[in-house]
């Protein structure tokens, strides 16, 4: 057989499938839409490109195995198939569609002309026809001002033209933009949560109205506008890093007021933003505008042609309902609209900006303005642009904000990567000397001190550098800090970890992968105490201080929880007092009674560390585990399906699985000489199945990365409970590694060269076989034992843990079964859900293919079945069938946004490793319990 190089095999198959024309006639057109078809096109493309380039890798490669690259080719030959195949129904499909508008246009010119006399009829009645309160420039301030005083924000801001509603739009994002920025500072001085709180709501609320993908002039207004800080720096008497007081924006005439028009380009719609944020300022004061003289207003009008200007001549202005020195108005259709609010002083006035000279340049963001200045929109924990942080004081101020520093700190908030450690270390605390800073668990130091380099202290929040080992390693990381007499805020980067980064630096007092977060209250100085005395400190609390700690605790995940039935589906709507919380109460109502799905609705605003931001939100639970989430206007087919999700979808009751047979392993990888074995840093969270219990030992199932960190030195444990239910931890032994024979294989045999034929438009086909003396017999031929990446664990001293039940050796799932994957969690984000807290997460998945891949290098390896996700973040631990057998360890492969899919281990593996780890078991009651767990798969 004639050899064939990869080059010429690429050549080859792009010739024929880019030139190759079908002679057969058209067949029917398709039903997919052309959207889905261009879909499938660019990744069929983007699939054909990507087995491309492996093959050029796999090609260059001395270490290449036969067996790679004949399936590479293969996969090359089918995706470049499959494109053209879509691509044909593509272009039928884009034919049909021109042939319809065609068809549809000669139509509708056909009847414009039968109906040329009506249309240009209806269309003067409707410029004559006009409403009321648009027919003079004075009906429209007497309606302005009668929608203002009875808070119909909706028909409000009907009054305005698309120019002005854009207008007004960005002058709402401005003031969302500045409330942001000001949230720290108001959170720093003392202002009671309830204050907070409530412009924190609002200010997410600006979420749910941004667009995915706004135009580029809309982000680089937004930009603008998030450059731009609030007056009152300018009035606090902000400076800069160089010392000289930061100015205020400058623009030219009317310019400003182009770049809020441009800024709402950023909204999916301008007039309901508006409708909404008014509603929710309004809310917010009206217990204030309730007690407040109006004074009435009087205007003064001055029309020229088609526009109009009204001057407010009642004074004070701000005790007017309207607010405003000057509304402008003009003719649009006949009817008179509101185009703008406000003159171009009072919206200059309004950001606190200056008007350039015509001579001047026009900058946004002045060079003296503070250096943290973002140049386009940064997000903070409130998604919006985030607060800058005021220059570096003189050194001497330092020493000032280190004493307020000084003395014992208990810590009541330990989270690293997003995990809380309550567990961890339930009685540390912080000591604090100088600008040393020491964790102590118990009177004993733990880990390496910290030293607190103040960078700036100037603002509530401060920047600071932490170095940890300050005489050692030496590793500097960002964070902020925040103080007072009672209560101590640190954030930092994680240090030690694969997810630090040197250059990042924490936004905001939130959890998250990156940062490591610590909530401290001082500790009252004890004459008792065990620790040296030049670390205590007297405790100076101000009677005011001590009621900021008595805020409402909001209800959390678990209490949620508490809301559901234990067995059986809930629709859970999460509802604002919003109108489309008013319009889908009724339908939510309805779908869930002709589904006989309970329905539970709760109050948002209550509920909000749950369910985030202020929205309409439907959360979907079966048997007290996460289904989904929808947020926003639904129609009543679109939330029937939804809820349908419930009827097929698997959760642990359903399957019978128990989550007693999963335990969490956390991997604790901390580089440095002093941190090896040490429990500090950031936390790598593993899962392992119990396939044998006896008394208090129990055999665990899972990756053999974790014996590879232990091999290393780095601190494994193993979380499970006590006798009483309390959660302790538990070292670990490695019992089995390393290759295993396989059993149940249904072809052990060695494999021939590949054979691919590949079938062209026109029905012809054609086959290439691809034959290779450059790789050793051993890739085809079968072997005695094969890497698994599995290994077995055993621990000591644990409780309640139940064992898995497996699958047969020869069962094989069948494509689109419906399977149970289960992880323990590790990214607690499921928008809307804002804190979602179930210790193990579970999600019914879907087989895609069986057999299709091979773990390892050599063709008899053990064989995989790919798994596909609904949604991300998907679990990727250990997948059950619907009867609750255990089928196979996580293998290979992370879901995307591009390919949701990962690849698991078939039954026979896990009986294999089971098999290996037996013949080595010395103990017999372990090794018993162990057999039982074979026998019991049927």
């Amino acid at each position: 057989m004639r050899n064939i190089t990869l080059t010429s095999l690429l050549i080859w198959i792009g010739a024929t499938v880019c030139f190759a024309q079908p002679d057969s006639t058209q067949e029917s057109k398709q039903s997919e839409s052309i959207g889905s078809l261009q879909t499938q096109v660019a990744a069929s493309n983007a699939l054909a490109n990507q087995i491309a380039g492996q093959l050029v890798v796999a090609r260059q490669a001395d270490d290449t195995q036969l067996a790679e690259f004949e399936a590479l080719t293969q996969q090359l030959i089918d995706a470049v198939q499959e494109s053209f195949d879509l691509q044909q129904k593509l272009h039928e499909a884009q034919l049909a569609e021109a042939e319809a508008k065609i068809a549809a246009s000669r139509a509708q010119i056909k009847m414009r002309q039968s109906n040329s006399e009506d249309i240009v009829a209806q269309r003067v009645k409707m410029l004559l026809d006009v409403p009321e309160q648009f027919r003079t420039p004075l009906s429209v301030l007497e309606a302005m001002e009668r929608c203002l005083k009875e808070k119909d924000y909706e028909a409000y801001v009907g009054l305005f033209s698309d120019e002005g509603a854009d207008l007004l739009a960005g002058m709402l994002l401005q003031s969302m933009t500045m409330m942001g920025n000001m949230l720290g500072l108001m959170e720093a001085t003392g202002q009671s949560p309830e204050e907070t709180q409530q412009i924190k709501s609002i200010v997410e609320s600006c979420n749910g109205f941004m667009r995915s993908n706004p135009s580029s002039e809309s982000v680089a207004a937004m930009g603008k506008l998030a450059s731009m800080l609030p007056p009152v720096f300018f009035q606090l008497g902000a400076t800069g890093p160089d010392g000289t007081p930061v100015k205020p924006p400058q623009f030219a005439p009317g310019e400003y007021a182009q770049v809020l028009r441009q800024s709402s380009g950023m909204l999916t719609d301008p007039r309901v933003f508006c409708v909404a944020i008014l509603d929710v300022v309004s809310a917010m004061e009206a217990n204030e505008n309730d007690n407040q003289q109006t004074v009435a207003s009087e205007w003064k009008l001055v029309i020229d042609g088609v526009r109009a200007t009204a001057t407010q001549k009642s004074l004070p202005i701000d005790q007017t309902i309207c607010k405003t020195e000057s509304v402008e108005m003009h003719l649009e259709n006949g009817r008179w609209k509101i185009s703008q609010i406000g003159s171009d002083d009072e919206l200059m006035e309004f950001a606190g900006a200056t008007t350039l000279q015509p001579s001047q340049p026009s900058p946004i963001a002045p060079s003296n303005s503070p250096s943290v200045l973002p140049s386009s929109p940064q997000a903070n924990g409130n998604g919006l642009p985030s607060m800058p942080y005021a220059s570096a004081p003189p050194a001497e101020n330092n020493q000032q904000s280190l004493r307020m520093l000084q003395g014992r700190w208990h810590v009541d908030v330990h989270n690293i990567a997003g995990e809380d450690q309550a567990d961890t270390e339930p009685q540390l605390e912080l000591v604090i000397d100088g600008q040393i800073l020491r964790c102590v668990s118990r009177s004993e130091e733990v880990g390496s001190p910290i030293q607190i380099r103040i960078k700036n202290d100037a603002s509530p929040v401060w920047q600071v550098e932490l170095v940890v080992d300050p005489n050692g390693d030496a590793e500097t990381q960002h964070g902020l800090l925040q103080v007072d007499e009672s209560s101590l805020r640190i954030c930092m980067a994680n240090s030690g970890s694969a997810i630090a980064d040197k250059d990042f630096r924490p936004q905001t007092f939130v959890p998250g992968k990156r940062v490591t977060l610590l909530e401290c209250s001082r500790v009252q100085p004890d004459k008792t105490s065990t620790l040296s005395g030049k670390w205590e400190t007297k405790r100076h609390l101000a009677e005011q201080k001590t009621q900021i700690v008595a805020e409402e605790k909001l209800p959390d995940w678990n209490d949620f929880l508490e809301q559901l039935p234990e067995v059986g589906t809930a629709l859970v709507m999460f509802s604002n007092d919003s109108d489309i919380s008013v319009q889908m109460l009724p339908v939510a109502k309805s779908v869930t009674e002709a589904a006989s799905v309970v329905f539970v609705e709760l109050p948002q605003r209550t509920w909000r560390k749950v369910a985030a931001p202020p929205a309409t939100h439907f959360v979907l639970m079966k048997d007290r585990q996460l289904i989904g989430a929808r947020t926003g206007l639904l129609t009543q087919k679109r939330l029937a399906d939804f809820v349908g999700l419930a009827k097929t979808w698997l959760t642990p009751h359903s399957t019978g699985v128990d989550p007693a047979s999963l335990v969490r392993i956390d991997c604790y990888i901390n580089p440095g000489k002093d941190n090896i074995g040490s429990q500090q840093g950031g936390i790598y969270s593993l899962t392992t199945a119990v396939v044998a219990v006896h008394e208090d030992q129990a055999l665990l199932l899972g990756p053999d990365s974790i014996a590879g960190y232990i091999e290393k030195g780095y601190a494994c444990v193993a979380r499970v409970r006590d006798e009483s239910g309390k959660p302790k931890q538990l070292p670990l032994d490695v019992m089995q590694i390393g290759p295993v024979k396989l059993i149940g294989q249904v072809d052990n045999k060695a494999k021939s060269a590949v054979s691919a034929t590949l079938t062209l438009g026109d029905g012809q086909t054609r086959e290439i076989t691809l034959e290779s003396t450059d790789y050793p017999k051993s890739v085809t031929e079968p072997l005695d034992a094969y890497d698994t990446g599995s290994a077995i664990y055993h621990i000591r001293g644990a409780r309640g843990l139940v064992a898995v039940q497996l699958a047969p050796v020869d069962y094989r799932p069948q494509i689109f079964q419906p399977v149970l994957s289960g992880c323990f969690t590790v990214d607690r984000s499921r928008h809307p859900i804002s804190n979602f807290a179930s210790p193990i997460d579970w999600q019914s998945q879907t087989v895609r293919s069986v057999g299709s891949s091979i773990y390892g290098s050599n063709r008899n390896g053990p064989e995989l079945f790919d798994v596909l996700c609904p949604t991300r973040p998907a679990p990727c631990g250990f997948t059950f069938n619907k009867h609750g057998r255990l089928i196979g360890r996580y293998a290979l492969g992370a879901p995307t946004d591009k390919d949701m899919t990962h690849s698991v281990f078939q039954p026979s593996t896990t009986h294999s490793v089971l098999q290996a780890a037996l013949a080595k078991l010395d103990d017999p009651a372990l090794k018993s319990a162990l057999q039982r767990t074979l026998d019991r798969s049927p």
